[in-house]
């Protein structure tokens, strides 16, 4: 399977490899992760497992924006500011929000942002040391763990 997962997304996937070996029913075992020194990747999947492929792995947030104007991609709107008075029954005070990162509706929340098309996009991000999970409420959790739990259970 291949997968767009990007190391800077969230700290358990700074652990991935970009050829992730999977066990037969797609749990990971980080300790299992062979080392990929020098671009050299292990191809060869368990007895009954199978790989997934990120190519995106080394890729960074800003890096996905500098590629999507460089190749005119187009985006879905919610990616870019826009008032909001409510979302999801909390209270914006018609502030100015934007999605960084989308997904169900109840865990992906806007973040503040005055950024309305790509360029400005580009540049928030070169000044924001906000993680770009921050409008997820499992990005911004507490508990660190979560994330990997579900990984080893076959999770992206």
């Amino acid at each position: 399977m291949i997968a767009g997962i990007r190391r800077d997304e969230e700290a358990t996937r700074a652990k991935e490899r970009q050829v992730s070996l999977r066990g037969h029913d797609g749990s990971w075992q980080v300790k299992e992760q062979p080392p990929e020194f020098w671009g050299h990747h292990n191809w060869k999947p368990q007895d009954g497992g199978s790989l997934r492929i990120h190519p995106l792995l080394g890729w960074t947030e800003i890096d996905i924006w500098r590629y999507i104007k460089q190749e005119s991609i187009p985006v879905p709107e919610l990616y870019f500011a826009r008032p909001y008075h409510q979302f999801e029954g909390r209270d914006f005070a018609g502030q100015s929000m934007r999605f960084r990162s989308l997904g169900e509706r109840g865990i992906t929340w806007p973040v503040p942002s005055s950024a309305a098309n790509i360029a400005e996009v580009i540049s928030e991000l070169a000044q924001t040391r906000k993680a770009e999970r921050a409008g997820r409420p499992m990005g911004s959790d507490e508990d660190e763990t979560a994330f990997e739990r579900l990984r080893e259970q076959g999770y992206m």
